[in-house]
């Protein structure tokens, strides 16, 4: 395919728009769509927060997907009209396809994540479609992983307060809904408390951190 680079890509050269997700372009949204009901991808990050939570006024940078590697050439064939596409890898040596939609000077981004397992995932309607999300658990202990790994991911304060901001929230829900947690989920969010403590209280006033360390150890401990 013409529009699809191996390699890295220059994220200086992308200037990504910030959006809502009832602002995404409907040419966009059709292909989210049709990767989710043809099982080609599952909705993750900020779009599976915002589609499980119902968090309208989330605002977005990118849109992300997760799939299995072996998906690849279909998903593929689904962003044949993309503006460009690139095969590259993430922080942790992970294949991502990531593609780019121009919109005047800036772009929306699709991230796709490949991997050889994949997390758990619930089904959804989304847009009178039935679509697929991984679970709030997933997206919880996700969240609290990137809090955790700061460091490696290279996040600075505004980016770590906002996974901060989704794993409460996450959190919240998770305990008033009695919502389902997986134990997998459980076991990496425990091992990762300690650093998340320690990040935070660089960044959260005491007593609201100590509020959010208890909402964590209540749902590890189940």
């Amino acid at each position: 395919m013409k529009n699809v680079i191996y390699g890295q890509y220059d994220s200086n050269f992308y200037s990504l728009k910030r959006f809502y997700e009832h602002e995404l372009p409907n040419e966009i949204r059709e292909i989210l769509l049709e990767l989710s009901q043809k099982e080609l991808a599952v909705f993750r990050g900020g779009l599976a927060f915002v589609f499980l939570l119902n968090e309208t006024d989330y605002l977005l940078k990118d849109l992300d997907m997760i799939a299995y590697v072996e998906k690849m050439d279909d998903i593929l064939v689904c962003l044949k009209k993309v503006d460009v596409v690139f095969i590259n890898k993430n922080t942790f040596g992970d294949t991502v396809i990531t593609a780019f939609w121009k919109s005047n000077n800036e772009y929306f981004k699709l991230d796709v994540l490949l991997c050889n397992k994949m997390p758990n995932i619930c089904e959804k309607d989304i847009y009178g479609k039935k679509c697929y999300v991984v679970t709030a658990s997933y997206v919880w202990r996700n969240r609290i992983e990137k809090i955790a790994e700061r460091e490696i991911r290279m996040h600075d304060d505004k980016k770590t307060l906002n996974h901060y901001m989704v794993a409460r929230k996450l959190s919240q829900y998770l305990v008033e809904n009695k919502g389902i947690i997986h134990e997998e989920d459980c076991i990496a969010v425990e091992m990762k408390l300690p650093e998340v403590q320690e990040v935070l209280s660089k960044l959260v006033v005491l007593s609201e951190l100590e509020q959010f360390m208890n909402l964590q150890f209540e749902l590890v401990k189940g």
